[in-house]
């Protein structure tokens, strides 16, 4: 609903990008949602495959959006857009040829855990690439933020820092998720965390 009523106010700096995000976000949770309901093998390899359209957007959607509303949309070209999207893009592509190259998931194994089909992961190089290439795009976009908050009148002052908080709970949540620093038992709340950001 929030993407479709930011595609309405397009013309506002920023909303075009946010509205994408949104998007992203909700691929991302509805395949994630489904994944976690369904135990079938085949299925649950699709909907993991599906969850990245959502995943290799969400940071680029960020960095734009961030870039945008700072003030600094015109930096964005079509060339410099297509050349943000390369690594995305080449993610997609090693995801859903995996089993070919183990590039993204070196290892995936089911497992049950309280009726609930889970997945024990190793991951392979492109997804480290992939996720150092996310993380420094979301610090990017955070740094944008915070040096407009510091620059500019008190005015958007509190809804800058209530985005911030917005992106940084998340992707401390993925990075605890990702490195295993935390145990969730499996289950990935980087998606809905994102959605209660939004």
């Amino acid at each position: 609903m929030l993407a479709a009523y930011l595609w309405r106010r397009r013309h506002v700096p920023g909303a075009i990008a946010f509205s994408v995000l949104m998007s992203a976000i909700t691929v991302w949770l509805t395949a994630y949602t489904f994944w976690l309901a369904n135990n079938g093998e085949h299925a649950k390899d699709t909907l993991a495959k599906l969850e990245y359209l959502g995943i290799v957007t969400v940071p680029v959607a960020w960095f734009v959006f961030a870039t945008q509303y700072t003030g600094h949309g015109r930096w964005f070209t079509p060339a410099r857009l297509a050349a943000l999207a390369v690594i995305p893009i080449v993610t997609l592509v090693l995801t859903w040829t995996n089993q070919m190259h183990g590039l993204i998931w070196a290892s995936y194994t089911l497992y049950r855990e309280g009726g609930v089909m889970l997945s024990d992961k190793t991951y392979g190089a492109w997804f480290w690439v992939h996720t150092g290439y996310s993380y420094l795009l979301v610090i990017a976009g955070t740094l944008l933020i915070i040096r407009w908050v510091l620059s500019y009148s008190h005015l958007y002052r509190y809804q800058a820092t209530v985005m911030l908080i917005g992106v940084l709970v998340p992707t401390v949540g993925n990075i605890l998720y990702v490195f295993k620093l935390v145990d969730f038992q499996g289950v990935d709340l980087t998606p809905l965390a994102f959605s209660l950001s939004g």
